[in-house]
């Protein structure tokens, strides 16, 4: 079981201020996490969406999420 929540937060592609992510939910699963953001996107095809964990670590490029949810930012090779 995963004590973590997710949240899913959107913004406009073409805006350019960094800060303008608005949070749509959020899951305690990432998978569900992830569908919701897919279908804001698919609901206006000019949203960015990101999903970030409960400890505000960012989950990057939600298309090749594996269930591992493994840290890919400490590339210490």
């Amino acid at each position: 079981m995963d004590a973590l929540t997710y949240e899913v937060l959107v913004r406009p592609s073409n805006i350019a201020y960094a800060e303008h992510w608005k949070l749509v939910a959020d899951f305690t699963s990432i998978e569900d996490a992830v569908d919701c953001g897919r279908r804001e996107q698919q609901k206006n095809p000019r949203l960015e969406f990101k999903v970030c964990s409960s400890e505000n670590e960012t989950v990057e490029f939600v298309e090749a999420i594996d269930d591992g949810l493994q840290d890919e930012d400490e590339d210490e090779d």
